[in-house]
């Protein structure tokens, strides 16, 4: 699972969204932060327009499982994207990721699910739900 997640992690990097899209089977869906689902590869990838040139996607994996049936496993890890504002102005953004992969009846592999989620916040931040007077009242 490491080893496939890696390939796609560099076909991203060098062909951007059209890449990303590429990976997902037919019935994929992509759950991020804040964001409705994406059903389907043909609504993936016409979601996924970025050029590699002005917006950068990596992620390093950090752990995967196989299902018992070697046919379904997931992965997990931390992700950054990078690119710059009207300003010309670095911009990072960076989470968690977990991709479920599909091994599909004629050998291939798969992306099923691609979820992500911001970056907690750091320790003895407060949370942006949480108001200054709700913390006091906890005390």
């Amino acid at each position: 699972m490491l080893e496939l997640e890696g390939r796609f992690s560099q076909a991203v990097a060098e062909g951007g969204g059209k890449a990303f899209g590429s990976w997902f089977a037919e019935d994929g869906v992509t759950l991020n932060n804040g964001k409705p689902a994406i059903l389907g590869r043909t609504a993936i990838a016409a979601q996924a327009q970025w050029d590699p040139k002005t917006y950068q996607l990596s992620w390093t994996p950090q752990g995967a499982q196989m299902g018992p049936s070697n046919d379904m496993g997931f992965t997990w890890g931390h992700y950054e994207g990078r690119s710059k504002d009207k300003n010309g102005e670095p911009v990072v953004i960076s989470g968690r990721y977990f991709t479920v992969w599909r091994k599909l009846p004629n050998g291939t592999w798969k992306v099923a699910l691609d979820a992500s989620a911001d970056e907690p916040p750091a320790t003895g931040s407060v949370a942006p739900f949480q108001s200054r007077k709700s913390l006091l009242q906890q005390k």
